[in-house]
């Protein structure tokens, strides 16, 4: 069974005006999938401030392209007086235009004010999915999440959207976040290297473990603080490195859906189970091994 295709998205770290005008153009030319964009373009420091912004201040004005578009709230900051309340609407407005989610800034020392701030977002049943940005260049980055998590009740709206290092020099063990709810993994834009022949790729620490997370139904994320100077290449290149994985076995496909979901036990004996059920059972190969082994 061939690789699945990857979702790839883009977020640029330069000022972005309008989004609509992203999607038509940068987006679109470039091949990314989907985009992360801030909500509002304003000073952050004023609207935090003030404890509003205007429509002017918008860059996701409509929700033409919302199928499409993850939008970024204000860096969280609680020593601004109206940070909760700003941030907040924010994340209605998200909801309102039907956003695939929301991104948060990453989480900061003041992690008790940060969790009460998503907890009061969620709450709400109009809440968007929020994506809150960890950052593995923090060295206490999965103590903050699991904290942040426990505060809000393990809310399956909460998720992580993972932003590797491009610093470290060896190929680093994902197995703790892979037991995490990640759905996004960011690949900033120092990660990449040039080749001899002048195009994008990783180092093999870093092909390393960018592969790991292939196998994971999650997608991927490129920073760029140019989208017009090597973006393309660049998503290119991560859709040829998911293509040179190796095929994923029919096994593996089949649990997918099954992947990190509790499930009451079946009992064939007890309970009518579809033929459906059946046949996925039949394509667990280690059980009937085991069975085998143990007659």
């Amino acid at each position: 069974m061939p690789f699945k295709r990857i979702s790839i998205g883009a977020e640029p770290l330069q000022t972005v005006d309008d989004a609509d005008a992203f999607v038509a153009g940068d987006m679109v030319r470039e091949g990314a999938d989907f985009a992360i964009l801030p909500i509002i373009r304003c000073n952050e420091e004023e609207v935090m401030n003030w404890g509003h912004f205007e429509p002017e201040d918008l860059v996701i004005k409509s929700a033409d392209n919302s199928y499409c578009l993850l939008g970024a709230t204000s860096s969280w900051d609680s020593d601004y007086e109206y940070t909760e309340t700003v941030v907040g609407i924010q994340a209605e407005y998200a909801g309102y235009t039907g956003l695939k989610g929301v991104v948060t800034s990453a989480i900061g020392s003041k992690v008790p004010a940060f969790g009460r701030l998503l907890y009061s977002i969620l709450a709400k049943e109009s809440s968007p999915k929020v994506y809150v940005r960890v950052c593995l260049s923090d060295e206490n980055a999965w103590q903050k999440w699991n904290r942040v998590r426990v505060m809000c009740n393990h809310s399956p709206q909460l998720q992580v959207l993972l932003e590797l290092d491009p610093s470290t020099e060896k190929a680093v063990d994902m197995k703790q976040w892979m037991a995490e709810p990640v759905h996004i993994v960011v690949l900033p834009e120092s990660m990449f290297t040039k080749n001899a022949g002048g195009y994008p790729v990783l180092p093999r620490q870093h092909q390393a473990t960018v592969a790991a997370w292939m196998d994971y139904d999650i997608a991927f994320v490129i920073q760029t603080t140019d989208a017009g100077s090597g973006l393309g290449d660049r998503i290119r290149y991560l859709r040829h490195l998911g293509q040179s994985q190796p095929e994923r076995s029919v096994q593996n496909s089949a649990s997918d859906e099954y992947r990190d979901i509790l499930q009451v036990p079946l009992q064939p004996l007890m309970d009518h189970l579809e033929s459906a059920t059946y046949e996925t059972f039949e394509q667990d190969e280690p059980k009937y091994a085991h069975y085998e082994e143990a007659m």
